[in-house]
């Protein structure tokens, strides 16, 4: 997989690069055994979206995205 700068890049080579990226991840669950393959992606990435739905995938709407962050992350990562 070869990897453009940001300015070089075309719709065609990121859908190159995401399915070979998401080749590689499902050649990694199955070697291992894993039951799934689990990713995010922004709910307005239509372009995204189409790909991950054209590979098989489908969203899970019962799960609901979380992040930690700044002060919250640094009081619940020091001893």
């Amino acid at each position: 997989m070869t990897l453009l700068p940001y300015g070089q890049r075309t719709s065609g080579s990121l859908s190159t690069e995401a399915g070979s990226l998401q080749t590689t991840l499902a050649r990694r669950c199955v070697e291992r055994g894993y039951a799934r393959l689990n990713w995010a992606v922004l709910d307005w990435n239509t372009p995204a979206l189409d790909f991950y739905d054209s590979l098989g995938a489908h969203p899970l709407p019962e799960w609901v995205g979380h992040v930690l962050t700044g002060d919250r992350l640094t009081a619940l990562g020091t001893p």
